[in-house]
């Protein structure tokens, strides 16, 4: 990936499942500061992450991860982000809990949403704190995220790679609902490039 998708496409019961039925402990970080309004979940395989508002008891934002090896290298790689209210900034608090107390680098799958995840991700290649890679599962590359431009890292899936046809395909999307604003007008502003992406993944750690 990533290949693009609103978020309205994901199947959110489906979603849910993979961290509702696992069991839990609540977390007290030691490298990063804790939260005065939120409760951290770990479950005990260390692999689902939350935070539970303390006094409604709603999950506020959380990270699935999955085990996942590519050319016999182990990754940690993200099934499932939630969060609810961007500004207070809960998805960024779980990635940098991930990162610091658990040691873990991260891999993103192979669909991201927009507005959303894609999003999420330029405003963590734009931190110094963290190094951000762009990692092919295919060919087993790894290169540095500031080296390409935001249209060779998102796509959609298709194989058309006449531009004119491609640009058909793409407005008869946007005209059957299948993808959002956000998508139609980064994808249409970046035709020429516009491809598959499912092999291309976002590879995150420490500086």
């Amino acid at each position: 990936m990533p290949n693009l998708t609103p978020s309205y496409a994901l199947n959110y019961n489906y979603l849910d499942k993979l961290h509702i039925y696992r069991n839990y402990n609540n977390y007290h970080p030691r490298k990063i500061a804790s939260r005065r309004y939120e409760d951290i979940e770990v479950s005990t395989d260390k692999l689902v992450f939350r935070l539970r508002d303390k006094k409604q008891l709603d999950i506020v934002s959380l990270v699935v991860l999955e085990i996942k090896k590519y050319h016999d290298k182990t990754f940690y790689e993200i099934r499932y982000t939630k969060s609810g209210t961007y500004r207070r900034h809960y998805l960024s608090y779980l990635f940098e809990l991930i990162l610091i107390e658990f040691n873990y680098n991260l891999l993103s799958d192979s669909t991201h949403t927009s507005p959303g995840s894609k999003e999420f991700w330029i405003s963590l290649g734009r931190q110094k704190r963290y190094i951000l890679l762009i990692y092919n599962v295919k060919t087993n590359y790894f290169r540095d995220y500031k080296n390409y431009s935001i249209s060779k890292i998102w796509g959609i899936e298709t194989d058309i790679q006449d531009n004119e046809i491609k640009q058909l395909f793409i407005e008869d999307l946007y005209s059957r609902g299948n993808i959002s604003n956000d998508i139609y007008k980064f994808l249409i502003e970046n035709i020429t490039d516009i491809q598959d992406r499912s092999d291309v993944r976002l590879y995150l750690k420490m500086e």
